[in-house]
């Protein structure tokens, strides 16, 4: 798979002084890999283009798929952009051909609002505030 995501030209992201946060938040093991990922398909192509803003590849046969989003406001997830997110990550797995189990955990400034889509959708939320949370060392 690691191949097939150079071939992507998936990147890998430099995980800023929160990581401990983050792994803490998602129980992430230290040796899960962050990357960012996006998909353009050519001319003339029926696809559509899909970006993922920040995944982590774990050790553990699954990936955390992070979707960022930054507003004043609880964001809700409609029925709309819960479709878009479900392309996003079908796109993902199907261009990567990755046999691990996707999980989406949803980054944000502020709470994300429990919606009928996002339920099942959305597996953990990550908040401003737990990124920069004081950790007791």
């Amino acid at each position: 798979m690691h191949r097939k995501m150079r071939k992507q030209r998936c990147r890998q992201i430099k995980v800023l002084s929160f990581w401990r946060n983050i792994s803490d938040f998602q129980k992430l093991r230290r040796r899960s890999i962050a990357y960012a990922w996006r998909y353009a398909p050519t001319k003339g192509s029926k696809n559509s283009s899909a970006q993922i803003d920040l995944f982590f590849n774990r050790d553990d046969g699954a990936i955390t798929v992070c979707e960022i989003k930054y507003t004043h406001q609880s964001f809700a997830i409609d029925k709309s952009y819960a479709e878009q997110l479900t392309r996003k990550m079908n796109a993902f797995k199907e261009r990567t051909e990755t046999d691990k189990h996707l999980s989406l955990a949803f980054v944000c400034s502020n709470d994300l609002k429990p919606t009928m889509d996002s339920q099942d959708l959305v597996s953990s939320v990550v908040t401003s505030e737990d990124l920069f949370k004081k950790i007791d060392a």
